[in-house]
């Protein structure tokens, strides 16, 4: 709630003289996940949407390519009961977020378009989708199946899981049609819990392997099953490279990450970028390098 006009304004005034300063753009991620229950902006879409209008507003007046990137957490799970943020009926947006009129707020309720802002506002849109094993609770280091990543994605996945298939499809509603945005995968990795304290048959680079090879998409034949589709409008992929205590998992140590690990690292640098039709597709740090330099040039011809 206290996010206002000057704090915008200061957020676009940064971004702009990074501009100014040769860098490329600010892409701002902005109150990220506001359909989960676990931050402060959580459940609250009118409130939401008109902090997001005023960021974008303020971002759009001072500089050129900079953008807005609009992203929620994947839907399997709403409304995320027991969320300290989650939405209760005696809140006033409770009503906002029953979307089928039915007096509660469920799965079966729409829970990424009552946040949408509007196309004008939204340069690319963003969801996080995590493998944290076959079912809660979570724990067991279990090798993800078949196709889930881009089941969960495009609203029909069934499972070991449960069923979430009233979980709209996200790809087809704002990437594809008049719309037609930029997808980026704001957040993603596989969860390894260290010492598989709670069992599971997964090894950590069966696990690793198998998740990245599902987002990334990285085989070509079809149908494969573990082929993250056609995605076309994947533009952007962030890995969680990270090691920490996870309180979902009872506080052990869960592995995100695999950069720590080199064997892992070669292992990843293979399967994504081993193949001429992935090189094809996903660039190295050089080629942003280069890509940055030209538009320089190209920005200091224009101004002579």
């Amino acid at each position: 709630d206290a996010f206002n006009a000057s704090d915008a304004e200061e957020l676009a005034g940064f971004c702009q003289r990074f501009e100014e300063y040769g860098g490329s753009a600010c892409i701002i991620r902005f109150m990220h996940e506001m359909n989960g229950g676990w931050y402060p902006w959580c459940q609250k879409p009118s409130l939401f949407k008109e902090k997001f209008r005023l960021m974008a507003t303020k971002l759009y007046q001072v500089t050129r390519r900079s953008g807005m990137v609009w992203s929620v957490n994947g839907g399997d799970g709403y409304p995320f009961l027991g969320g300290q943020y989650t939405a209760k009926p005696s809140d006033p947006w409770y009503h906002e977020l029953d979307t089928n009129g039915d007096g509660k707020v469920t799965l079966e309720d729409d829970m990424y378009e009552p946040f949408y802002p509007g196309d004008d506002v939204v340069d690319w849109v963003g969801i996080t989708l995590y493998h944290w094993g076959d079912a809660w609770p979570w724990g067991e280091n279990d090798v993800p199946e078949n196709n889930v990543f881009v089941k969960k994605l495009r609203g029909n996945y069934v499972g070991y899981g449960g069923d979430a298939r009233a979980v709209p499809d996200f790809y087809a509603r704002y990437c594809e049609g008049s719309r037609k945005k930029p997808l980026m995968l704001t957040e993603t990795a596989a969860l390894y819990v260290e010492g598989a304290p709670f069992g599971g048959k997964g090894s950590e680079m069966e696990i690793r392997r198998n998740w990245w090879k599902q987002v990334y998409g990285i085989h070509r034949c079809e149908p494969s099953v573990l082929c993250g589709g056609d995605l076309p409008q994947l533009k952007m992929i962030n890995w969680f490279d990270i090691v920490k205590e996870e309180a979902a998992v009872d506080g052990n140590v869960a592995k995100w990450g695999f950069t720590q690990d080199t064997i892992m690292t070669r292992q990843f640098v293979q399967d994504v970028l081993g193949s001429t039709w992935a090189q094809l597709r996903y660039v190295g740090l050089n080629y942003v390098y280069y890509m940055k330099d030209q538009l320089i040039s190209q920005q200091s011809a224009e101004s002579r």
